[in-house]
């Protein structure tokens, strides 16, 4: 098993948009003599509207506006617009309208009260938090049945925080060699990791000799947009004699897909494996001699992995007759050598 050091980063390219200020819920409004728009995303209590002209909320006593539950955890830079004006005879601070922040567990007003005039104008206030559970409220502290403040619309924006784009480091395997004989495998282990991921990382292998390799997972779970560093085996476990090359791809969250090749080679096989120690052997007058214990099992092969020969030895110096010239292979218990006659 072959354990690459040699590593690479793997940078998925996308396109990451500039962050923008964007309505967090839908602008609050109430155009004259129509339907109010925006309402779906808030709470209106004891807000009757402006009879004449239908253009505003009267926030008098008891008047509430409260946004639904909103998570702001993906925005910056947030602002409260809202458009308001005094109504009534303003007596005492009547026309004030207080802006408060629900965190999840107490409301903090922000800022100070606003004051209104009789012409509607824009006044903003800034929110210097970003929970995950929030909300906005409105009220007229000080008004009355009569005088207090009315709003024409409320608008939230934020600048939503752009996602960093997701990145994949593998080991490398471009020149990924596996060598194996016909029934018998090799395999190679990578290494997986990535983050801010968006999907799992998928793994799969194509190509013509596909069916030669396969792989110990096509799948690494994310957890929070991260793929620790994780163990991919490659195995390769070939059936025909011969190359075989095949394409290992790596993808997630629909962006482009990564493809290595991998590359195998074949040969019959031996019956040798890989941790066999050498064969002290002598060639004598196209002999082989070698020491071995009675009842042993010499073999050997040719350079085509046919067996030519096969038999028990004798206790001590046993002297064989080559059965034939050329590349062969010895093998004698766990022990092998190669020689040529």
């Amino acid at each position: 098993m072959k354990i690459n050091k040699l590593y690479i980063l793997l940078i998925l390219l996308v396109f990451v948009t500039k962050g923008l200020a964007t309505s967090i819920i839908p602008k609050l409004y109430l155009p004259t003599q129509n339907t109010a728009s925006g309402t779906s995303n808030w709470v209106i209590t004891n807000c009757a509207t402006n009879n004449e002209s239908n253009d505003y909320w009267k926030m008098l006593s008891g008047s509430l506006l409260t946004t639904s539950t909103l998570d702001l955890t993906g925005y910056t830079t947030i602002q409260i617009a809202l458009e308001l004006k005094s109504v009534g005879v303003i007596t005492a601070n009547s026309d004030n309208i207080k802006v408060e922040y629900w965190n999840g567990d107490s409301w903090l007003q922000l800022g100070s009260n606003l004051y209104t005039t009789e012409t509607a104008a824009i006044q903003t206030v800034s929110l210097p938090f970003a929970d995950a559970v929030a909300k906005i409220r409105l009220t007229a502290p000080n008004a009355d049945a009569f005088s207090g403040a009315g709003i024409l619309s409320v608008e939230i924006t934020g600048t939503s925080s752009p996602n960093p784009a997701p990145t994949i480091a593998i080991s490398d395997v471009s020149t990924s060699n596996l060598n194996a004989a016909i029934g018998e495998s090799d395999s190679e282990t990578i290494t997986v990791s990535g983050l801010h991921l968006t999907a799992d990382v998928g793994l799969s292998l194509s190509g013509t000799n596909a069916d030669q390799f396969s792989l110990s997972a096509n799948t690494i779970s994310q957890s929070a947009g991260t793929v620790a560093n994780t163990f991919t085996t490659i195995n390769y476990h070939p059936t025909t004699l011969g190359s075989h090359v095949a394409i290992l791809s790596f993808s997630t969250g629909g962006f482009t897909t990564i493809n290595r090749t991998i590359n195998g080679s074949a040969t019959i096989a031996t019956g040798l494996k890989k941790n066999d120690s050498l064969l002290q052997l002598s060639k004598v007058n196209g002999n082989l001699v070698f020491r071995a214990n009675k009842g042993e099992l010499i073999t050997i092969y040719n350079a085509l992995g046919e067996c030519l020969l096969s038999k028990q030895t004798l206790e001590g110096v046993n002297v064989i007759n080559s059965p034939s010239n050329g590349f062969l292979v010895v093998k004698l218990g766990t022990k092998s050598c190669r020689i040529i006659l």
